[in-house]
């Protein structure tokens, strides 16, 4: 499916929307499981992924494209330079997550690092939990 998406870095035309669903998980691996939908922007690649999670897909699970350097061909560019971050949207009670992926290449190749970020603020916790 072709659409039209928006994240905080940007509206981006003609995105590929892939959904799946990922059954069959050995015990401890299960939250990967599920219902999962990705946009992919052209020369962008990765820009938001959603899931449903909860008891009956009560909540959504998103994380959206924040800033990024580098476009490339294709819907999954990869090359030196490149830079992608995302954070988690709408999350509750102090929680923050981030991850940022940045790409390298050298006489052995393209490497992606990777560094995660997640964290909880006591006092945005606590706040929220006052005014309920």
């Amino acid at each position: 499916m072709i659409e039209r998406a928006e994240t905080p870095a940007g509206t981006f035309e003609n995105c590929l929307k892939l959904t799946y669903e990922l059954k069959g998980l050995s015990r401890g691996t299960g939250y990967r499981g599920g219902v999962k939908h990705y946009w992919f922007a052209p020369c962008v690649g990765i820009m938001q992924m959603k899931a449903p999670y909860g008891d009956n897909g009560q909540y959504t699970s998103h994380w959206a494209l924040t800033e990024y350097k580098g476009t490339g061909e294709g819907y999954f560019p990869a090359a030196d330079g490149f830079f992608r971050k995302y954070e988690a949207q709408n999350l509750t009670h102090g929680w923050k997550g981030a991850v940022e992926y940045t790409f390298l290449e050298d006489e052995n190749g393209l490497t992606i690092f990777r560094d995660a970020l997640g964290t909880q603020d006591r006092a945005d916790y606590e706040a929220e939990k006052k005014n309920g």
